[in-house]
């Protein structure tokens, strides 16, 4: 019987499925050089909900930017190994291993770690970064009788209302964790909560560079002009229709960022965007799904994600509300 490990990260930011492989996917894979990894990112990929074959496009794209890291760090009897990252600027993962001491079991339903990022450029400069941890990732433990677990960090950034700073070549992120909380998840029948089972306090401090040759920071522009995108506005418990002009949809390996003016009518609060897919070249549609957005001086920006890695090759085009469709390969509708 396997274990679901689910994973939540609290995180303060200083200034800065292995569905069934298909055998093309498999060859591919057998053929990367950091295979262990790529494999392991890829069955993370290919379990998501969208359930969507990972493309072999997609699969060199995890190469490429597959940094194998393999930094371990003990405090209190308890190990953890950052093992591997992978960024495209602003959507990041991070592998990590937890070893409890000799005769331990980690049989709990959650873990969270408390811990705090540095993000700096490659010159030490602090980046002016906001910071959305993605929580409760849900992973396989196929023995939940020994002491370790594999737990995957992932995190969207962007810069703030005030900042134009991002990821760039040569940026350090810093990762300090101070504590590792387990918790069991009890369902009374009416609902569920999670119990604290232990605390694990220490100090666990890890470095990851992403150079020129891991960062996967190119971005594709879908649009090359203006279009109008519905939307709803909502103000208390009413809502109401508005349209607002979208000027920039750039597409990156793991999301995108959207830019739009203000409404024509209404007001920037509580405005919630129609959704948009992205249809690829084998028919498969993967939507756009919203992570965090940033209010600036004369637009607002929204950082969107994606379930799978995004290969710009791999796209035909994206289906925008209102039988809007922009073809990647022309940027044109």
């Amino acid at each position: 019987m396997k274990r679901i490990v689910t994973l939540t990260i609290s995180i303060l930011l200083l200034f800065g499925s292995l569905s069934a492989c298909t055998q093309s996917i498999a060859t591919a894979l057998s053929e990367q050089e950091n295979l262990p990894e790529v494999n392991w990112y890829y069955e993370f990929f290919s379990d998501k909900d969208d359930k969507v074959a990972v493309t072999d496009n997609q699969t060199v794209l995890l190469n490429k930017g597959i940094v194998t890291v393999n930094q371990s760090v003990s405090s209190n009897g308890y190990t953890i190994a950052l093992e591997s990252a992978i960024s495209d600027g602003y959507r990041s993962f991070f592998k990590f291993r937890v070893t409890a001491p000799t005769g331990s079991i980690l049989d709990g339903d959650r873990y969270v770690f408390d811990c705090s990022s540095r993000i700096t450029g490659k010159n030490g400069e602090d980046l002016n970064l906001t910071f959305n941890a993605a929580g409760d990732e849900t992973l396989e433990d196929n023995n939940i009788t020994d002491n370790e677990i594999t737990i995957l960090y992932e995190s969207t950034t962007a810069p703030t209302e005030e900042s134009a700073d991002i990821m760039k070549h040569g940026t350090v992120w810093t990762i300090s964790i101070s504590k590792i909380s387990e918790y069991l998840i009890v369902d009374d029948g009416a609902e569920k909560r999670r119990e604290l089972e232990k605390e694990i306090p220490g100090e666990w401090v890890f470095s990851i560079t992403f150079d020129e040759s891991t960062l996967l920071s190119d971005e594709y522009e879908c649009l090359s002009t203006p279009i109008r995108y519905p939307a709803e506005r909502y103000k208390r418990e009413h809502s109401f229709p508005v349209t607002v002009q979208l000027t920039s949809f750039k597409i990156r390996a793991f999301g995108g960022t959207l830019c739009y003016d203000k409404p024509l009518t209404g007001f920037w609060e509580g405005i919630e965007l129609e959704p948009m897919f992205v249809h690829l070249k084998d028919g498969t549609a993967v939507e756009a799904h919203f992570r965090t957005g940033q209010n600036k001086t004369d637009h607002w920006e929204s950082v969107f994600e994606f379930a799978i890695p995004m290969a710009v090759g791999d796209i035909d085009y994206i289906d925008f509300p209102g039988s809007q469709k922009i073809l990647v390969s022309t940027g044109h509708s």
